[in-house]
């Protein structure tokens, strides 16, 4: 969840071969910094990654409309400002890919895209 200093949530992603102490470990160290921990199994995108790149190609999508109407730019600065103000974020969509990295946000979608059959996580314009 980023970015990780306001975020409350770190998701724990276990897999067979951890031992028993490093999960515990992991899971003081995510009370140690005061942030609500959420399991996860080692799945494609995890739990967070899954919302985060919908949200992003909705944003994508929204911006891409209204660039019918308006030059790009305002459509992505506004799409943004309203993902960060009215749903409460401490950042909007389009700053939070770029804070995450475009290249990493493509190459997440393509991890992704293989285990999501009704689903298209890709984006042109990324």
């Amino acid at each position: 969840y980023n970015p990780p200093a306001v975020q409350k949530l770190v998701e724990i992603i276990t897999i067979p071969e951890n031992t028993e102490e490093m999960v515990e470990f992991a899971e003081q160290l995510a009370s140690n910094l005061r942030k609500i921990v959420v399991k996860s199994n080692d799945v494609a995108g995890f739990i967070g990654n899954g919302h985060f790149m919908r949200d992003a190609l909705y944003g994508i999508a929204e911006a891409e409309r209204l660039s019918k109407d308006m030059p790009l730019h305002q459509a992505i600065y506004g799409i943004n400002k309203i993902s960060q103000d009215y749903l409460m974020r401490p950042m909007g969509i389009f700053q939070l890919i770029d804070y995450v990295g475009v290249d990493v946000v493509r190459f997440i979608m393509m991890v992704m895209n293989p285990y999501m059959e009704e689903e298209d996580l890709h984006s042109d314009l990324l």
